[in-house]
């Protein structure tokens, strides 16, 4: 595969824009230049969108790349539909935008992306289905923060999302679990520190996400 071919997958597959440097360093480029230089032909030629935004990699604003009309190459079946791009109308820790921002960074590490349930429409069934490097699925149950009655409300939701676990559990013994979560949010944090015994009965993990779109994993499997 040709270095114009390896970007344009890259490219295809994640969500959001990435600039020339961090394209470089996923891709193991040893030359910055070589990515400016592709991208510029592959944008001559209305192949990419070029332009300054938010790298979803370093998230600095800069001169980043994305494919045109796309916002990422996920496998959809008629019954699901992508999510939506980060929405700036919404504040960052609103379920979908937490949803983009997680589905983003697993494509960048590898991760395969099966399915995404579109929050916005409130479709049923798992938030996100993914296939890591290892070839194992994983299930995500995905939540935002409320805007309104904040404690009450989202208690509610944790508690949700850990029956969503449950669920999942019984429904395979052998698929990976997970939550994708809005860092920073001590009621959140709280609760999450309190799961000890589920942990141990279920294990699964955390994707903290935070307002820059870095994730923090917690593991206590």
């Amino acid at each position: 595969m040709t270095h114009k071919e390896r970007i344009l997958k890259l490219l295809d597959e994640i969500i959001g824009s990435i600039c020339d440097d961090c394209l470089a360093l996923k891709l193991g480029l040893n030359q910055r230049q070589t990515a400016n230089q592709i991208c510029n032909n592959l944008a001559s030629n209305n192949k990419i969108e070029r332009k300054k935004s938010i790298c979803i990699v370093c998230k600095k604003y800069k001169l980043s790349n994305r494919v045109i009309g796309k916002i990422g190459s996920l496998a959809i079946t008629k019954e699901k539909t992508p999510p939506d791009i980060k929405s700036s109308k919404r504040p960052w820790y609103w379920e979908g935008n937490i949803q983009s921002s997680l589905i983003s960074w697993l494509v960048l590490e590898g991760y395969s992306i099966q399915s995404a349930a579109n929050t916005k429409a409130h479709t049923k069934g798992k938030d996100i289905i993914a296939i890591n490097l290892a070839k194992q699925k994983i299930w995500i149950s995905v939540k935002g923060y409320p805007e309104k009655s904040l404690h009450t409300q989202a208690r509610h939701w944790f508690s949700e999302a850990i029956f969503d676990l449950l669920l999942y559990r019984n429904e395979s013994s052998s698929v990976i679990l997970a939550l994708g979560m809005p860092d920073g949010f001590t009621t959140y944090l709280n609760l999450a520190s309190r799961m000890g015994w589920l942990y141990k009965a279920v294990p699964f993990k955390i994707f903290w996400v935070a307002e820059t779109g870095e994730i923090r994993i917690q593991e206590n499997t």
